[in-house]
C-alpha cells in the first residue's frame, strides 16, 4: 500500500472484466504488457492503492469472480453486483469501478478518484470518460440499478454508465494526465497502443 492510501476510509475495487470482447477478437482480461495480464494488473493496482477487497466481475463462475445478477446489460450489471455484494460484506463501502481496456491507468489516477469522492461524499469521474469511476454504496444507487436492470421494458440507452451518473448526481473531475484514459477495444488500437508506448 502506497503511503498516500494508508488514511484512506475503507473502499473496495471492481474490475469489469464480464464483456465478449467481440471487437478485439480475444479476452482482453488475457492480454499482457509486460509478461502481466491486463486483468491482474488492474486487480495490483487496486490492492496497491488499499483496496479492502477487490471484486473481478466474470460471468465464467471461476473461483473468485463475481457475476452478473442481471447479465448481458453491460458495464452496469457489474457495478450492481459488486454494490450489492459489499454491502453486504463489507458494510456498504463505496466501490472504486475499473474497466478492463485501459491498461495506461496509474495509481495517482485513482487515489485522485478515491480521495475526492470521500472528501465530497459523492460519486466522482473523470470528464469524458465514465470509467474509472468512484461510487459510495448508497439505497439510491443500489434501487436506481436494481430498478433498470431488473425491467425488461428499460430502453438499453438508459443502462448506460453516463445515465446512471446524471441520476446519482456524480461530479467530474479534470485531469493533466488524459492520455493514460485511453480505452482499447479493437486489435489497431491495442497495437498502436502497445508500439507508442513501447509496452
Amino acid at each position: 500500500m502506497s503511503e498516500s492510501t494508508k488514511n484512506i476510509r475503507p473502499f473496495v475495487g471492481l474490475v469489469l472484466a464480464a464483456g465478449y470482447s467481440s471487437r478485439m477478437g480475444q479476452d482482453k482480461a488475457q492480454l499482457k504488457l509486460n509478461g502481466e495480464t491486463l486483468l491482474q494488473r488492474n486487480i495490483t493496482l487496486l490492492q496497491d492503492i488499499g483496496a479492502a477487497d477487490v471484486f473481478v466481475n466474470r460471468n465464467d463462475f471461476t473461483e473468485g469472480s463475481l457475476p452478473d445478477i442481471y447479465p448481458d446489460h453491460g458495464p452496469l450489471s457489474g457495478i450492481h453486483s459488486a454494490l450489492f455484494e459489499s454491502k453486504e460484506s463489507c458494510l456498504s463501502v463505496p466501490i472504486l469501478v475499473l474497466p478492463i481496456d485501459m491498461p495506461l491507468l496509474s495509481e495517482e489516477l485513482l487515489i485522485c478518484l478515491v480521495e475526492a469522492g470521500l472528501t465530497m461524499n459523492s460519486a466522482v469521474y473523470y470528464m469524458d470518460h465514465p470509467l474509472p469511476v468512484f461510487i459510495p454504496n448508497t439505497s439510491m444507487a443500489r434501487e436506481y440499478l436494481e430498478t433498470i436492470l431488473s425491467d425488461v421494458s428499460v430502453a438499453k440507452p438508459s443502462r448506460s454508465v453516463q445515465r446512471f451518473l446524471k441520476c446519482i448526481n456524480a461530479i467530474p473531475l479534470s485531469t493533466s494526465e488524459n492520455d493514460k484514459l485511453i480505452n482499447t477495444n479493437t486489435p489497431e488500437q491495442w497495437h498502436e497502443l502497445v508500439n507508442s508506448y513501447k509496452l
